[in-house]
């Protein structure tokens, strides 16, 4: 589902921009490369649909152009994989500018210590994930006090999503579904099929900025 959102986003916002996708070398991560490209290539589009370019960890040097936006989508798992490709770019960035270069990996890859954290930074590091949590926001800044005087810690992830799923629910029932202002989830339920439960279609599009991870779009 995250890989969907990200080709549909990929899809409306960047008519102008090379579209690298990167092919995975382990089976676990072939669901997400197939998910990402059948809904790149199939979804109907009204516009100039961007390029893509379908390539390897090893093949997509070639494709780098200089004064045009590349944009390298990564649906791999994998954390060897992960690190030799963002080495590999590294070695093959003078055939472009730094800014000109977008990487979108997976979340899995904010836990891989093995890539260095400047080439995230130098190479625009992208993830999407169904939710960020930000304990700098001033209402997480303010549940956090509230909870730290009840159970004397700090709010856990756990915790924080257990309000956001309480009270957008609550809300939707007995609040004629008012808007609410959520600690890390932004909720967008939709039917999978006819026969099928609902599943939140909402991602955040997070990138990594100064060695802070922020929502895509905005500046610390």
């Amino acid at each position: 589902s995250l890989m969907n959102e990200l080709a549909l986003c990929l899809l409306k916002n960047n008519a102008d921009d090379n579209i690298l996708l990167i092919k995975p070398n382990k089976a676990n991560s072939m669901a997400l490369y197939e998910a990402f490209r059948k809904t790149f290539i199939e979804t109907d589009f009204d516009g100039d649909r961007p390029n893509l370019i379908e390539t390897t960890v090893e093949g997509f040097k070639t494709y780098i152009k200089r004064g045009v936006n590349t944009r390298f989508v990564l649906p791999i798992l994998d954390r060897n994989t992960a690190v030799k490709f963002m080495n590999n770019l590294n070695k093959s960035s003078f055939r472009s500018n730094a800014d000109n270069l977008f990487v979108y990996g997976t979340r899995e890859w904010l836990a891989f210590t093995e890539i260095n954290s400047v080439y995230k930074n130098r190479y625009n590091f992208h993830c999407v994930s169904s939710n960020m949590e930000d304990y700098y926001s001033e209402l997480a800044i303010n549940m956090n006090r509230a909870y730290r005087a009840i159970f004397k810690t700090d709010m856990s992830k756990l915790s924080m999503q257990a309000y956001d799923v309480v009270l957008y629910y609550c809300s939707s029932f007995f609040l004629d579904g008012k808007k609410q202002h959520l600690l890390m989830n932004d909720f967008n339920m939709r039917q999978v099929s006819q026969n099928d439960g609902y599943e939140n279609s909402k991602i955040f599009l997070i990138e990594q900025e100064e060695f802070e991870l922020i929502k895509s779009g905005e500046s610390n």
